[in-house]
């Protein structure tokens, strides 16, 4: 009986304890996830020009890496070559010619820099600087990168290479972009196709 009263006596005391000692929850601020993928307001551009040239950033460590930016302008104006390149401008007051003639003029800044120095000041002498928005207005941004591999092969089968690499469906239909569309059937209409890269 004694040992049920000191029990019971060490469960009020820790009742009594426990209340009285409490703290109150600390609130904990809850910060929301980023939403990169939120479309941007009517009419808003995704780039703004920097003004400020405070705010410009250094371009003088591209020199090390001119012969991969060299190679970037040159895709990039093979991109522009094609007809679908049109449909993405104007872009605020950015003609297409426009975006045209800075590559080339960019590259033009490549092949004469001889310094990291000679570059960052070509460049801010001659171009308008331009960021993102950011998803949220303030430039915060998630860059994503795409990986186009590039494979071994040989003409012929042997122990190493057993499979064979097939063309395209010639059924497939694609969109200027060379977005699949679907699959045309032989009586002109489009399906989805069951072919994925």
């Amino acid at each position: 009986m004694r040992a049920l009263r000191v029990l019971a006596l060490v469960m009020v005391s820790g009742l009594v304890l426990g209340t009285g000692c409490h703290k109150p929850a600390k609130e904990v601020e809850v910060t929301p996830q980023p939403n990169y993928t939120a479309p941007l307001p009517p009419g808003q551009l995704a780039l703004r020009k920097i003004t400020d040239p405070a705010r410009i950033p250094d371009f003088s460590n591209g020199i090390i890496f001119r012969t991969r930016l060299v190679d970037a302008v040159d895709r990039s104006l093979s991109y522009m070559a094609k007809p679908s390149s049109h449909n993405y401008f104007p872009y605020g007051d950015i003609s297409h010619d426009r975006a045209v003639a800075s590559l080339k003029a960019f590259r033009e800044v490549l092949e004469k820099a001889q310094t990291g120095e000679e570059l960052n000041r070509m460049v801010r002498d001659r171009f308008d600087v331009y960021e993102s928005v950011g998803y949220n207005g303030e430039g915060i941004v998630w860059f994503t990168g795409y990986y186009c591999p590039i494979f071994d092969g040989r003409k012929t089968a042997d122990a190493e290479f057993k499979y064979p690499l097939y063309g395209l469906p010639d059924d497939l239909v694609k969109d200027e972009e060379g977005n699949c569309q679907g699959r045309r059937m032989p009586d002109g209409s489009i399906t989805p196709h069951y072919y994925d890269r």
